[in-house]
């Protein structure tokens, strides 16, 4: 591939990407980080502006794999670079962190309450049209009740884990009974 495109070139870029979220589903998520880090790099050498997606999903990599080695205020840091290059773009905002459940989490365990509520809220909604049946929805469901048992909101908090645990357990023990892994796409 370095070959054919060179270094600096999309493809190259693309491929580690791939291979970056391959890494992280293994849980190597130091070297995960690493790889966005390059992928990153390579698009900052071609000239792409901080608010392309391409760059956005290699932060979010990048983020993701932080909140995985629990190092909370690095992810905090580069979900808000994230934030702050899409700021001006409110629907891809909402969509691009809609889909990032990793992000309350990093709020939450760093100290950032509120906007850790807010951020399971909104990945609450970005979910909710899968139905309150979905393990997505379900997750996310889950994430949105530990950010309000984290912020004192107990009775919400309850009702959530109701909802969303048994529907998370359900596809867990049919991913185990069926040979999957228990991670569930």
């Amino acid at each position: 591939l370095l070959k054919r495109f060179g270094r600096n070139s999309g493809r190259t870029a693309n491929a580690i990407g791939w291979f970056a979220q391959m890494l992280s589903a293994q849980g190597r998520h130091s070297e995960s980080a690493s790889l966005a880090r390059s992928q990153l790099d390579i698009y900052r050498a071609q000239g792409a502006p901080s608010n392309s997606l391409k760059v956005a999903f290699a932060r979010g990599l990048i983020a993701d794999a932080l909140v995985a080695q629990k190092k909370w205020a690095a992810a905090v840091a580069e979900f808000g670079k994230i934030e702050q290059a899409l700021h001006d773009d409110k629907i891809y905002s909402n969509q691009f962190f809609g889909a990032k459940p990793m992000r309350p989490i990093a709020f939450l365990m760093a100290g950032h309450v509120d906007k850790g509520v807010q951020a399971a809220q909104q990945i609450e909604r970005w979910y909710r049209f899968l139905g309150r049946e979905h393990y997505d929805y379900a997750e996310a469901a889950g994430i949105l009740a530990m950010a309000q048992a984290t912020s004192g909101q107990h009775q919400e908090a309850l009702s959530g884990f109701t909802q969303s645990v048994p529907i998370l357990l359900q596809s867990s023990r049919r991913s185990n009974r069926d040979g999957t892994s228990a991670v569930i796409q």
